[in-house]
């Protein structure tokens, strides 16, 4: 999926019905953690952190979809010891893009706690759906999102650093609606106008002249 065009994605799902199907109640604030389950992505330090946005808001609820490169029986282990399992919502599986609208549709705001990146596949798709992000400030994602227009930036290795982003993104509707609308506007910078200028832009500094058809 990467940073490319997004076109073939149906939108978001309204989030009462979107909650209603992963069986999340309707009021709750949602954080939505996506993809495959590596160690790079952060889980751990997600896990770490979520007991303090429980502190602050006792409703929250986490949603984590993707396959695990672990024993998720493990990951389960961690939650029950800090507490947690109740506010968690595990989809330990590979999700089609048919699914992404309603899961998606259910966030308040996308965690991406990475320890390390090049990039995020996970960004373009939070764009796409115009949720807020929340993530570290590792490899290629603060390129991706926009620290205060999209979404929050965090240092990673900080648990409480990410609670905190996360707390008020989930806790501030109106912070939470203009990260939101940034979101939305950020999307154009994924579309195809701008791959293209980046290729043209690449090519010109390589030396390239752009043909004139």
């Amino acid at each position: 999926r990467g940073f490319l065009p997004l076109f073939s994605l149906a939108p978001a799902v309204a989030p009462e019905p979107a909650r209603a199907a992963l069986g999340l109640p309707a009021s709750a604030k949602v954080a939505l953690f996506f993809g495959f389950v590596r160690p790079y992505k952060g889980l751990d330090g997600l896990l770490a952190a979520w007991p303090l946005v429980l502190q602050a808001l006792p409703l929250a609820r986490l949603l984590i979809v993707g396959e695990f490169w672990e024993p998720v029986e493990d990951f389960r282990a961690r939650a029950g010891a800090l507490g947690v399992t109740d506010s968690l919502t595990i989809v330990d599986r590979y999700v089609r893009d048919e699914e992404l609208g309603t899961l998606f549709g259910a966030a308040d705001v996308v965690a991406m706690p990475y320890v390390a990146a090049t990039g995020s596949a996970v960004a373009p798709l939070a764009l796409h759906f115009g949720r807020p992000m929340v993530a570290t400030a590792v490899g290629g994602l603060p390129e991706a999102v926009a620290d205060g227009v999209s979404g929050l930036l965090v240092p990673p290795g900080d648990p409480q650093a990410l609670a905190d982003a996360l707390i008020r993104v989930l806790g501030d509707p109106v912070l939470r609606q203009s990260l939101a609308e940034g979101a939305s506007r950020e999307r154009e910078r994924f579309g195809w106008s701008e791959l293209v200028a980046r290729i043209v832009a690449a090519g010109a500094a390589l030396g390239a002249k752009p043909s004139v058809s």
